[in-house]
């Protein structure tokens, strides 16, 4: 595999990125108004709510995932120093 097959694979999830951006600019441009006031402040809300919810989400996972993992290490350490004894 050659580098510039390497940079257009590497460089495909950015471009999709921008075009979504991109897209989404000119959805929210007053000047074009696609959309209109009342569909504008419906996406609005229903792009909030989705963050916050997986905001709440993956604080949950993260605090969760780290309580497993440190009751893991203490397992591990504590059949450790019984089989010591």
């Amino acid at each position: 595999m050659g580098l510039l097959d390497l940079f257009i694979t590497a460089s495909m999830p950015v471009l999709k990125v921008l075009l979504i951006t991109a897209l989404g600019l000119i959805l929210a441009l007053d000047r074009i108004d696609l959309l209109g006031q009342d569909a504008r402040k419906h996406l609005n809300n229903v792009s909030i709510w989705s963050i916050s919810f997986l905001n709440l989400i993956y604080s949950l996972f993260s605090s969760l995932v780290a309580s497993c993992i440190s009751f893991q290490i203490c397992c591990c350490y504590q059949n450790y120093n019984s089989l010591k004894l």
